[in-house]
C-alpha cells in the first residue's frame, strides 16, 4: 500500500487483480469499507482506474 488510508483491497482494485480481490474477500477484507482520504470503495477505485475486469468481480459484492 502506497498510503495509510488505503486498505491492501483498494490497493488490489487499483491494479487490477481480481485473483487478490477475492483472496482478500475470502479472508474478510470488506468490499464495501471506503478509504480514509476520498471515501472511495474498492469498487471505485478500480473504475477510476479503468480496471474493468477488477470492477466486474467486485460489483456484485458491493452496495451502493
Amino acid at each position: 500500500m502506497e498510503q495509510p488510508w488505503e486498505t491492501a483491497l483498494h490497493e488490489v482494485a487499483s491494479v487490477g487483480d481480481p485473483t487478490h480481490a477475492r483472496r482478500l474477500i475470502d479472508l474478510g477484507a470488506d468490499p464495501n469499507i471506503r478509504d480514509a482520504c476520498f471515501g472511495s470503495m474498492p469498487l471505485g477505485w478500480a473504475e477510476h482506474f479503468h480496471q474493468d475486469a477488477m470492477a466486474d468481480c467486485l460489483r456484485p459484492l458491493t452496495t451502493r
